[in-house]
């Protein structure tokens, strides 16, 4: 029976065959939006959904209220994570991204060292410096080191299994040296897996350090190596709070912490300053 239902079918296919090439061509448009929209709505639904404490994570955002507009600043200042971390016990724990660009510029050189025919060098432009709570707070898998100690040492370097492979293969870097810029020395202390795609957060490189200058420029930037600094809004600042902290209730805290630490100097630039768990 089924081999007669498949002959009648490809007759009525061959007498119509206008018609069944505008309904088979309809049937695949239709199925391939279907197989899209699926994959899409997946992405969009797992998004940062490798975080096993994604629920209690927060990036600090600041909302400056001027009298001709309201902005909202996805960045921080470097005192506002240690400050939230003492002052609020709801906050477990603090992590703080900088772009390696504010120090470098957009695209880093990047070498490994050896003979100079021996060396690898390649243009970066995805390199973070980081707290070494960014790999506790945060889940991304290792290939090799220990997320836990992998940026304690303020010359660690940490990297995508993609750049660990572009510039030593498929060994282990573990303790080998890369150069940033031509000058900062650096040891690599880990690979972790290339960050997902659908991931807030992007990353090929973290480096263990904050606020080193060229050398001979440190007397230019003493003030920005301070960790009291609440003017220098460049840092993407992360919390991570207790189980049973209260986001609505924190948010009303920070105010208070944000009038107590830098409320005079709010006042004199005119600004209003809010900061909000999102």
């Amino acid at each position: 029976m089924l081999t007669n239902y498949l002959v009648i079918g490809l007759r009525n296919l061959s007498r119509n065959k206008t018609f069944s090439a505008i309904n088979i061509i309809g049937l695949g448009i239709g199925m391939a939006a279907c197989f899209l929209i699926v994959q899409y709505v997946h992405f969009e639904w797992n998004y940062d959904s490798n975080h096993r404490n994604r629920d209690r994570i927060f990036r600090v955002t600041v909302e400056n209220v001027t009298p001709t507009e309201t902005t909202m600043i996805a960045t921080n200042s470097p005192a506002a994570g240690p400050a939230l971390k003492q002052d609020l016990p709801e906050v477990e724990e603090f992590a703080r991204l900088l772009p390696q660009s504010i120090f470098l510029g957009e695209s880093v050189a990047c070498s490994t060292v050896g003979e100079p025919g021996d060396q690898k060098v390649f243009n970066e432009n995805n390199i973070y410096c980081a707290d070494p709570a960014v790999l506790t707070m945060f889940d991304f898998p290792f290939v090799y080191g220990d997320p836990a100690t992998a940026l304690n040492d303020l010359s660690s370097l940490v990297l995508s299994e993609s750049e660990s492979k572009k510039f030593f293969g498929d060994q282990d870097p573990r303790g080998k040296t890369m150069v940033l810029d031509g000058w900062k020395t650096l040891t690599v202390t880990g690979v972790f897996r290339d960050v997902p795609e659908n991931s807030h957060i992007r990353f090929d490189m973290l480096v263990g350090y904050f606020f080193r200058p060229r050398p001979g420029a440190e007397e230019n930037l003493s003030a920005l190596r301070d960790e009291a600094n609440w003017k220098w809004a460049e840092f993407f600042t992360y919390v991570q709070l207790s189980p049973r902290a209260d986001k609505q209730k924190l948010e009303s805290k920070m105010d208070n912490l944000i009038e107590r630490y830098s409320g005079e100097y709010l006042k004199r630039m005119s600004i209003k300053e809010h900061q909000a768990a999102r």
